[in-house]
């Protein structure tokens, strides 16, 4: 079993338990002066003290506790498991929309109606980062060709059986709407 496997906090203290009460159960079963030694006992410490290269915990007064080394692996993976817990809450906000990147290209005539727009949506979504690329028709034609942005806008879309265009807008008759 790999380490990874289980959360490592888990693994230690379920390890610990485990050598506890066997190594108490074996102690006065066979009546030794002293019990055996915990990281070779048990498969769980000794796969940890194997997989660090260090014995991670000791018996001291009938009591197994952690070493030096032992209690710098569990203090990261206390850390580890935080960044996880860190990480776990960035996909739930990037798969729910509210965290992320994307480009916009759009042509000249457009960047008006679009500053109405973007203004609001960045405000309720401080997290997702909108980067906004300006040109003429033909620069934003390359672009579109190119796949450089995620999202165009043209006042006339390019006609190609790809585009999937439709509008966002209602034309008041001013120049850009």
């Amino acid at each position: 079993m790999d380490a990874s496997d289980e959360s490592t906090p888990a693994y230690i203290s379920l390890a610990a338990g485990l050598c506890r009460r066997r190594t108490h159960r074996l102690y006065y079963r066979h009546g030794k002066s002293t019990p055996p030694d915990p990281a070779n006992r048990f498969p769980a410490v000794k796969r940890l003290r194997e997989i660090v290269g260090e014995p991670i915990v000791r018996q001291e007064q009938g009591r197994i506790v952690p070493t030096e080394v032992g209690q710098a692996l569990y203090q990261l993976s206390q850390d580890l498991l935080s960044r996880a817990d860190v990480f776990s809450q960035y996909l739930d906000e990037y798969n729910s929309g509210g965290r992320g990147h994307f480009s916009i290209g759009l042509v000249n005539t457009a960047q008006y109606v679009l500053t109405r727009l973007l203004g609001p949506f960045s405000q309720a979504n401080p997290q997702v980062d909108i980067t906004v690329e300006v040109g003429n028709r033909q620069q934003m034609l390359n672009r579109f060709e190119r796949h450089e942005d995620d999202i165009y806008v043209f006042s006339h879309p390019p006609a190609d059986d790809d585009v999937l265009a439709a509008p966002f807008e209602q034309s008041s008759g001013r120049r850009g709407s």
